[in-house]
């Protein structure tokens, strides 16, 4: 069946700023994206959260505007100041990766805690990230797999991948290989390269499962498609 298409819309001198932000989605849905940014400017001027991060969304891959990373950052700190999560998360990258402000580690941990807390499954593995490896928070392994689990159970296989090695070398949390294994495969179910990898260590080598070079085999070149070298070496010696 075939979308509707979005006719042009005359907002009237009063429409809210939430009719504002629909008819922006509804501009972006169908790559209108001029159209979208006048609408979500026109609803975020007026406070509105949703539209204050579309806006930054907008100057970030530069649809519809050149990219602007310091604009962006300015809309994704409006919005996440009003408890947006999607922006709180946004701005913690910006602040972790340099985007449009400078470098931040402290304050990326304080935004992605706070998404987090709410449950953004992005925000929850940067803050277990965070938490692992002391970027703007004090080193804590237990806590960092305690978020890593949440975002785990969420489905995000990075994380899936990475928790299946916390249990695998027992970081944060007491070893255990059927654990590692449940996880990673989790992961590699995903397509995630270093768990395709992992699985079929753990066939080729006989961890915590029993040896069967096929499995191995099967594993490593679903690795090596996405580009894994470690899984590409494995092979060379299977």
């Amino acid at each position: 069946m075939k979308a509707p298409v979005c006719k042009p819309i005359h907002l009237r001198q009063q429409t809210s700023p939430s009719e504002l932000f629909h008819y922006g989605n509804l501009y972006y849905q169908e790559k209108k994206y001029i159209q979208a940014i006048g609408s979500y400017r026109a609803a975020a001027e007026q406070g509105h959260a949703a539209a204050q991060f579309s806006l930054g969304r907008c100057l970030y891959y530069g649809h519809g505007l050149p990219v602007n990373y310091p604009e962006a950052v300015r809309w994704y700190r409006k919005a996440a100041e009003q408890g947006h999560v999607a922006a709180q998360s946004s701005l913690g990258d910006c602040c972790f990766n340099a985007t449009g402000v400078p470098q931040n580690d402290a304050e990326a941990a304080k935004w992605y805690y706070k998404a987090a807390t709410k449950g953004d499954i992005s925000a929850q593995y940067m803050l277990g990230f965070s938490l692992r490896y002391g970027r703007g928070l004090p080193q804590n392994l237990q806590e960092a797999a305690k978020w890593y689990c949440k975002a785990a159970e969420q489905g995000h296989s990075a994380v899936q991948s990475a928790l299946g090695e916390c249990y695998y070398h027992g970081i944060g949390v007491n070893q255990s290989l059927p654990e590692a294994i449940k996880w990673f495969r989790k992961a590699a179910e995903q397509g995630d390269a270093y768990a395709l990898y992992r699985m079929g260590f753990f066939y080729h080598y006989g961890v915590g499962v029993p040896y069967n070079r096929a499995e191995a085999l099967n594993w490593y070149r679903k690795a090596i498609a996405k580009g894994s070298t470690p899984a590409q070496n494995e092979l060379n010696n299977l």
